[in-house]
């Protein structure tokens, strides 16, 4: 096992700041009664909204959790300014190699690198190809790089007889958990992702 990994998660809320102006248009096929129109604009504008904590430039990070050898740490926006967040998990990503995380090559690293132009920061030059990145993306080796169909991490851990905890709770549920400003689900569900990774890490002998 590495002595020096970094496994990361981070959770997003869609961002309260994002320019409607710039949210793309419905796109309603063939649909030309009004009044379907309306309905089905307004039904994939809202889903539009759902799916904003998914886009990188549409979300806002409100928690990075991370594990080195011997420490778990979680870093929430209850305590800090999404800026001083991020800028605390660059400051300490030249220090640890492998880095290691689940999907983070299409939805972590690219949400960190533009928070990072949102808050004025420079974020370190990353290469994100899923071949010989500067992370290794556990989504990618085990869908084999999009020849199979790509799964949850819980899915991918109880499949390989990786206990999953019973009172684990998804991910899409962190924009309820911060409208309740339940902050202490926030950080138990982002510690809970980086244990997970790091078990699938040991498992697939990354670590």
């Amino acid at each position: 096992m590495s002595d020096n990994f970094m496994g990361f998660d981070i959770e997003t809320i869609a961002d309260p700041d994002f320019p409607e102006d710039l949210a793309p248009e419905p796109k309603l096929g063939n649909v030309k009664d009004p009044v379907k129109v309306a309905a089905a604009k307004a039904e994939k504008t809202a889903k539009e909204v759902e799916n904003r904590p998914l886009v990188p430039w549409q979300n806002r990070i409100i928690c990075i959790g991370f594990m080195v050898p011997g420490h778990t740490k979680v870093w929430a926006t209850d305590e800090e300014s999404e800026t001083e967040i991020v800028e605390q998990f660059w400051s300490m990503w030249p220090s640890f190699s492998p880095h290691i995380g689940f999907n983070c090559n299409h939805f972590d690293l690219p949400s960190l690198i533009v928070a990072s132009y949102r808050c004025g920061i420079v974020p370190p030059p990353l290469n994100l190809s899923p071949y010989h990145g500067d992370a290794v993306d556990l989504a990618d080796l085990l869908c084999f790089h999009g020849k199979e169909d790509f799964q949850k991490q819980t899915w991918y851990a109880k499949r390989l007889g990786i206990p999953v905890p019973d009172d684990y709770e998804a991910g899409k549920q962190v924009a309820e958990w911060y409208a309740a400003k339940d902050w202490a689900k926030i950080r138990t569900h982002c510690a809970e992702d980086v244990k997970l990774t790091h078990a699938l890490a040991i498992r697939l002998g990354v670590l």
